[in-house]
């Protein structure tokens, strides 16, 4: 299975494409969250943000804490 993802943290989306999904292992799609989680903690590190502030950041948001603007106001310092 590949998977493609991309964030706009701009417009607060991610599209995702996958592709040679076998039907007898729909179950593989649960991993999908944490793949979007990866992606965007990379991203974060990109932006130059520390890896551990990202990673706190996006575990943030997973739990639902805190949205996406607070999240990047808190790992940059701007939006």
């Amino acid at each position: 299975m590949e998977t493609k993802i991309n964030i706009n943290l701009k417009d607060q989306s991610f599209d995702l494409e996958i592709r040679g999904a076998s039907l007898n292992h729909v179950s593989n799609l649960s991993t999908i969250g944490q793949a979007v989680a990866d992606n965007l903690k990379a991203s974060l590190v990109l932006l130059g943000v520390e890896p551990k502030k990202a990673d706190e950041g996006v575990n943030l948001l997973l739990q639902g804490k805190y949205d996406i603007q607070y999240i990047l106001k808190g790992c940059l310092g701007e939006i």
